[in-house]
This record gives C-alpha cells, sequence and structure tokens, in this order.
C-alpha cells in the first residue's frame, strides 16, 4: 500500500484508514464484499465487491491524529464536507440519451 492509503485489488482502489499507511494489508475478495486486514489479521474495512465504482472511499473513517511514522491527513474544509459522500460507492452516476449531447452541440451523428 501507498501513502494515498490506497490498495488495488481487481482493477479498483479502495481506501485503508491512514493509521495503517504504507503498512502491510491482506486483502480478501469474498463473495460480494472486499475485506481488507491489518498486517495481525484483525479486520479493518468491508466493502462492496464488483462495483462500478473504481475508486472506493469511506469518509466515515475515524479521525487519525498521527505518529511518528505517518501525518495525520489534512480535514475537509467546508466545501469539501458538503460534496464529499460518506461513502463514494454510494451515488449514482447521472445517465442521459445521446440526444441530449446532440442538442447542446446542434447536430447529429
Amino acid at each position: 500500500m501507498g501513502r494515498d492509503c490506497l490498495v488495488s485489488f481487481e482493477g479498483r482502489q479502495y481506501e485503508v484508514p491512514a493509521r495503517h499507511c504504507q503498512g502491510t494489508v491482506t486483502v480478501r475478495g469474498c463473495p460480494g464484499e472486499v475485506k481488507i486486514y491489518s498486517g495481525d489479521l484483525s479486520l479493518l474495512r468491508t466493502y462492496p465487491r464488483s462495483t462500478a465504482c473504481r475508486i472506493l472511499l469511506d469518509r466515515t473513517i475515524e479521525d487519525f491524529e498521527g505518529d511518528d511514522r505517518v501525518i495525520a491527513p489534512t480535514p475537509l474544509g467546508r466545501l469539501g464536507r458538503e460534496i464529499v459522500l460518506p461513502r463514494s460507492w454510494e451515488w449514482d452516476e447521472p445517465r442521459r440519451p445521446i440526444d441530449a449531447y446532440q442538442e447542446l452541440i446542434g447536430s447529429t451523428l
């Protein structure tokens, strides 16, 4: 796992709590979910598996004050708290028909 606290599995990236950043974690793909374990095999997080979302961020992860190995993450500002969803995979992207885009540019395909 890198400095960004993301671990890759099956083409997606999953957020790991900051206190485990740059440490060793184990990722297990289970039916319908992905489980992330710490080095001592205690369960850290569970995420849904095979979502359309490619980066799964969990803003409900507890605050971390930092230690001698990892500095505390910068907290979100007011605007960031307004636009960031608590869990990125719970958001459905808007869907529009191609006609809406053709109308915007004034042409047809």
